[in-house]
């Protein structure tokens, strides 16, 4: 027996993609409806008919914990920062990295893509 999921009562095998849109709709991301559908219909076209694993471990929240995973723009961005008079405090709130992150990526400056 396959287990219901309490967002959508009586569904068994509950659509992973409506659910994660849902979330983003609820907790007010920005996404219009157009873009919505548009995010559906793509992650459907490449997934579709695939079993897929959700893993328990939170990997996008650990990643940016240790600023793994973002893109090149974000440490372009902060080592640019990092060069100003901005406070670490005000480059950790603005780009949501930690100070270990900033003082590991002042190190070395990025390569810039142009």
């Amino acid at each position: 027996m396959m287990a219901v999921d309490p967002q959508f009562p009586g569904e068994e095998d509950a659509d992973i993609v409506i659910a994660m849109i849902r979330e983003f709709l609820d907790l007010g991301l920005g996404i219009t409806s157009e873009q919505a559908a548009a995010i559906e219909r793509r992650l459907k076209e490449r997934y579709g008919d695939r079993r897929i694993r959700v893993k328990k471990k939170l990997q996008l929240s650990e990643s940016r914990i240790n600023g793994v995973g973002l893109p090149d723009s974000v440490r372009v961005q902060v080592y640019r920062d990092g060069l100003t008079n901005m406070s670490n405090e005000e480059i950790t709130r603005k780009h949501g990295v930690s100070r270990s992150t900033i003082y590991r990526w002042m190190k070395t400056p990025p390569r810039e893509r142009g």
